[in-house]
């Protein structure tokens, strides 16, 4: 496998070990810690990265967080 496909391969792990971060400890704080009000989030990215920013920017929405892509 050359580097591009270790890397891409190796993004669900990254993803798990993302959200598994959030999800307690100090990311959970991190992310409490985001102000709900008067502030729009905005998430960033080009190409499918630009969807995934899409997404979280959606999620953000339904937890009722200003937020933009």
């Amino acid at each position: 496998m050359d580097a591009f496909q270790i890397e891409v391969g190796g993004q669900p792990d990254a993803l798990r070990r993302l959200a598994l971060f959030y999800r307690e400890g100090e990311g959970r704080s991190l992310l409490e810690a985001l102000p709900a009000v008067g502030r729009t989030q905005l998430f960033t990215g080009m190409g499918a990265s630009y969807h995934a920013a899409w997404i979280a920017s959606y999620h953000a929405q339904a937890l009722n967080l200003r937020a933009s892509a």
